[in-house]
Formats: structure tokens, C-alpha cells, sequence
């Protein structure tokens, strides 16, 4: 399987403020926003990534709440599912975001589509989830990742696992992880 290209669409799901697309600015322009803006519509972001058996692109779609994507949705190869540490609300909101997606794919329980949950900002030592309480993705039989956008901590860790179970190929790695900046490099305010 050397050598060959791949391309897979991913949604990347979650309530506002949670880092969605802090995540995707550090794989597209290598740094950190400080400064939050509620996005206002689907973003399309593609990611060359070089792994050790071949180039995969990442078209992921970063989709704020309260937008219809039921298209974006309906043909995807997986999903991340995202909340903050610091604020519960967001952890709660995940339960939802799954079940917003079972109709699309026509099911009743169990997504068709690997995903991905993340709890961005684990670096926090007053974070208010607790590794404890989260337990959404044993219930479903999903990855989870405690995460950091800001210190990098698990950064590249939701990819790599898409990319191993939608290609069946649990030794694939990065040939290099790809550059996103230092965990606090670059950040620029707006």
C-alpha cells in the first residue's frame, strides 16, 4: 500500500468556544488564536498529512452549532466530537451532537463512522470535567483523547486514529508529525 493517496471527509462537531477551529488554525497556518470568534458558517479545511504509507487528505468540515449540515454530515468518513474541560455545559452538549447524527446515517444506537471525542484544554489544572466523569464514549464505543490546541498535548492523536481505523491499518504513523507551531508560538489575538 505504499505510495498511494487517500481522501477522507471528517465533521468536526461541537458547541461554540470549545476550539474547533483553533484546532484546524494550528494545522493551517501553524498558530494559536487567542481571540475567539464564533464561526457563522461550515469551514472546509484540507490537511495534506504525509504518513508512513502514503499521503492522506483530511477535507474536515468545521461546523458551529445551529447550522444545518445534515449533507455535510450524511457522507462523511468519521467524525470529531469536541468540549471544553473548563466549561461542563460543553461536555454535556456531546450526547447530542452523536444523536443528531444516528438519523443521518439511519441507525438507532451505534454510528456507522468511527469518532473521535476530545476534551480540549486538559492542560488546565482547575479544569471542571473531570477525567472521571467523562464516560460518553464508553457508552458508544468511541476514542477519546483528553487534549490540548494550546500545549499540543494528544494534538495529533484524533487524526492518526481516523486515519488507522478508516484505512484498517492499526501500524500506520506519521512519516513526520506535521508542523503546527510551538505550544504557544505564533499566537496572534484576532
Amino acid at each position: 500500500m505504499a505510495g498511494y493517496t487517500q481522501r477522507l471527509k471528517i465533521v468536526l462537531l461541537g458547541d461554540d468556544g470549545v476550539g474547533k477551529t483553533s484546532f484546524m488554525q494550528r494545522y493551517a497556518r501553524r498558530e494559536f488564536l487567542t481571540h475567539y470568534e464564533p464561526s457563522l458558517q461550515a469551514k472546509l479545511y484540507s490537511m495534506y498529512i504525509q504518513f508512513n504509507e502514503g499521503l492522506i487528505i483530511f477535507d474536515i468540515w468545521d461546523i458551529p452549532p445551529r447550522i444545518p449540515c445534515d449533507n455535510l454530515i450524511r457522507d462523511s468518513d468519521g467524525a470529531i466530537l469536541m468540549f471544553d474541560n473548563m466549561n461542563p455545559s460543553t461536555y454535556e452538549s456531546i450526547p447530542r451532537y452523536y444523536s443528531t447524527m444516528l438519523p443521518i446515517f439511519d441507525c438507532e444506537d451505534r454510528l456507522p463512522i468511527p469518532v473521535v471525542m476530545c476534551g480540549n484544554r486538559c492542560e488546565n489544572t482547575n479544569r471542571r470535567v473531570n477525567p472521571q466523569t467523562v464516560t460518553f464514549h464508553r457508552e458508544k464505543g468511541l476514542q477519546y483523547y483528553d487534549f490540548s490546541v494550546r500545549c499540543l498535548y494528544n494534538f495529533h492523536k484524533p487524526l492518526l486514529f481516523l486515519a488507522r481505523r478508516l484505512l484498517s491499518d492499526p501500524y500506520m504513523d506519521y512519516q513526520s508529525y506535521p508542523d503546527v507551531g510551538g505550544a504557544l508560538e505564533r499566537e496572534r489575538s484576532g
